[in-house]
């Protein structure tokens, strides 16, 4: 077992994602006040067929995947290596989905709050929606750098001999 990748850069950006996705998840869960904070709507229920139920669904899926994706490739480096699991297209690919996945989430639930005509009953969630939303471009930009990092360690590692 290889603990000291944990420190690594790779490994550093594998904590850092690990921790937006798992506060994003909380804020989601009970940032109004105990109750959901949704992404696709400022009311305080969902029914099937609203408008925002896509971008619901997109960050539910965002988020869990960001995070077992995250926890498996940071078990991976402590077990088998980093340069092991980075010399395989996998990590680039994932990395580069969920900063998709977590961009489309964020910039719509961004605009989804920001356009929201808030009534008196609403503007205690306008503070947590837009943070919700913020949390969510943060990620993809953590993503979006790992994506790079590993991108160019890949190919690095692609051009030395085992």
């Amino acid at each position: 077992m290889q603990f000291e990748e944990v420190l690594s850069v790779s490994g550093i950006f594998k904590i850092l994602e690990i921790l937006i996705m798992f506060i994003t998840v909380l804020l989601h869960r009970f940032g109004d006040y105990g109750l959901y904070l949704f992404f696709g709507t400022t009311s305080v229920k969902m029914a099937p067929g609203d408008p925002g139920m896509d971008v619901e669904n997109l960050g539910n899926g965002a988020l869990m995947t960001g995070i077992l994706v995250s926890s498996s490739l940071l078990a991976s480096y402590i077990l088998d290596g980093r340069y092991h699991i980075q010399r395989l297209f996998l990590e680039t690919f994932w990395n580069c989905l969920i900063c998709a996945l977590l961009m489309g989430t964020g910039v719509e639930t961004l605009r989804n709050w920001a356009s929201y005509d808030a009534p008196d009953d609403y503007t205690r969630d306008f503070g947590a929606g837009i943070a919700l939303g913020s949390l969510c471009i943060l990620g993809s930009i953590i993503y979006f750098c790992d994506f790079v990092f590993a991108w160019v360690t890949r190919n690095r590692l692609k051009r030395e001999p085992y």
